[in-house]
């Protein structure tokens, strides 16, 4: 297949992404993924505003202040309030240090919301005595990029009414009639709210097709046209008390496959030996690599509440799978595993910068006949960075990502300049 077909078919794919046009039946690419990925909401607990009364506290005394809470207002973020604000009857508004995990809130009821005015900083609430918090059995999910206001106002459509109809005899009384039939609404304040999540694979896991510019335009060995599909399963989603650092937060499973053209992708080989053979660039094991799959632990994670910063520690490991010998298709495999530090910069809720830097060790797993010789082991360098935009949907998202790959103590070393989108798969 042409590159310059490849890169006209990309950038038609990509058109898709800010307009939706009729399928045809053609489409049929990731029919499974497709007949699986509709909207599957499911409810997942109750925020309930308290109306009891409320008890300002200072430096571990209740002091003569009882109110009782006016408003409540928070954002749901990747499973955790981030940031919440209660105002009471008295004009004080509330707000925490840390982020609270949605998953083990009740645990989290003594935690302390402190006063946004500065004369009053060191008063404060009791989570619990503010905001209450009940799940669906089974449904225990990490919601996201949801937003609650207590209470909520609604309109209830009136089914009845009362009126006062006089008896006859002098006196009134109070007769109920039904009035379903004029629609009639009366504003009322909620003071629960349901939240769901939608558990379609879509939204669950993250979907990217991307193509690379050096491979396209300097004809470099890099994948002309590359699939990667990853998602994020929490583990540990608890921070240490009063503090924002995670351990062992998330693990992120993650594939990728890559068409590489015929002539790129066999990993080049010394035969001067023969029958004997070994591999003149090593690395190559991972550029004309075809398939991908491994995982990222998130080791160590920092993320402070009123901060755009994310910083984290994972560990990874990868297998390779490549193509060695020439119209044989004979195939090795390859492992790496180490660890590196993440930084994730969101300038906005919809723009943001994700940087990378790791080293690994890789371990050719011997799987070969021809290749009698096992190749050692060694260590290199990879770093990443990309930048992403997305519009309406979080799934929904173009970007643009670098990376350079080098042996340590050797010459050996490549680039890639990846461009693409990651969306919910509306084929």
């Amino acid at each position: 297949m042409k590159k310059k077909y490849l890169l006209l078919c990309l950038f038609l794919s990509m058109m898709t992404y800010a307009q939706e046009e009729e399928k045809t039946d053609k489409e049929k690419i990731f029919t499974i993924v497709k007949e699986n990925s509709v909207e599957n909401k499911k409810k997942i607990g109750t925020f309930e505003m308290r109306k009891g009364s409320v008890w300002i506290r200072e430096n571990d005394t209740v002091t003569s202040v009882q109110t009782k809470i006016k408003s409540i207002n928070f954002e749901i973020d990747n499973g955790f309030i981030k940031d919440i604000i209660v105002e009471t009857e008295t004009g004080d508004k509330f707000t925490n240090s840390v982020s609270i995990s949605l998953i083990n809130f009740k645990s989290r009821f003594n935690d302390r919301l402190f006063c946004l005015n500065p004369n009053k900083s060191s008063r404060y609430i009791r989570l619990g005595d503010a905001l209450d918090y009940n799940f669906v059995i089974g449904n225990n999910f990490t919601p996201d990029n949801i937003t609650v206001s207590l209470p909520e106002k609604k309109q209830i459509m009136l089914t009845k009414r009362n009126m006062i109809v006089d008896t006859g005899d002098g006196r009134q009384k109070v007769k109920e009639e039904d009035i379903s039939g004029l629609k009639a609404f009366k504003d009322t304040l909620v003071y629960s709210q349901e939240i769901s999540f939608d558990d379609g694979i879509t939204n669950l896991v993250d979907y990217r097709i991307y193509s690379d510019f050096l491979g396209l335009i300097e004809s470099t060995t890099n994948g002309i046209v590359n699939f990667e599909a990853k998602v994020g399963i929490p583990i540990n989603p608890s921070n240490f008390s009063d503090t924002n650092f995670y351990l062992f937060k998330s693990i992120c499973p993650q594939v990728r496959y890559s068409r590489l053209d015929a002539e790129d992708r066999v990993v080049a080989i010394d035969s001067s030996a023969l029958p004997l053979y070994d591999m003149k660039n090593k690395i190559e094991l991972i550029q004309k690599s075809y398939l991908e799959a491994g995982f990222s632990l998130s080791v160590l994670n920092w993320n402070p509440k009123h901060s755009v910063l994310e910083f984290n520690i994972p560990f990874t490991t990868h297998f390779y799978l490549a193509e060695v010998i020439p119209g044989i298709k004979e195939n090795v495999t390859a492992v790496s595993y180490g660890s590196g530090v993440e930084l994730k910069v969101n300038r906005s809720k919809n723009f943001g910068v994700n940087i990378g830097g790791y080293v690994n060790r890789l371990r050719h797993l011997y799987n070969s006949k021809h290749l009698t010789e096992k190749i050692d082991p060694f260590n290199y360098f990879n770093t990443s960075a990309e930048v992403f935009f997305y519009g309406g949907k979080k799934m929904d998202a173009l970007f643009l990502r670098f990376n350079y790959t080098s042996v340590f103590g050797d010459s050996n070393n490549f680039f890639q300049f990846q461009v693409g989108y990651k969306s919910g798969l509306n084929l």
